[in-house]
């Protein structure tokens, strides 16, 4: 499941210059920040920031307006896509 949802999110960066909305991909924003939050520390992307706090130090807000796909998030989308 989350293997689809960053395709989805890589072919929206390439293709649209945006990351789909947490309601567009039916996704909760504590998994919607931590999905994001994998993929930039894998370098799939970059210019994502994850507001952390509380109890548990959950997702509070993600803001995606500056994320970018980068070369290895372009490679990884390539050898994947079908």
């Amino acid at each position: 499941m989350k293997k689809k949802i960053i395709l989805k999110i890589l072919k929206s960066l390439e293709s649209e210059s945006k990351v789909p909305s947490k309601e567009e991909l039916g996704l909760e924003l504590g998994e919607y920040g931590e999905i994001l939050e994998i993929m930039q520390h894998d370098n799939l992307i970059f210019g994502v920031d994850i507001i952390r706090g509380g109890q548990g130090n959950k997702v509070l807000k993600v803001i995606t307006r500056d994320a970018k796909i980068t070369v290895k998030g372009i490679d990884y989308l390539e050898k994947n896509s079908k």
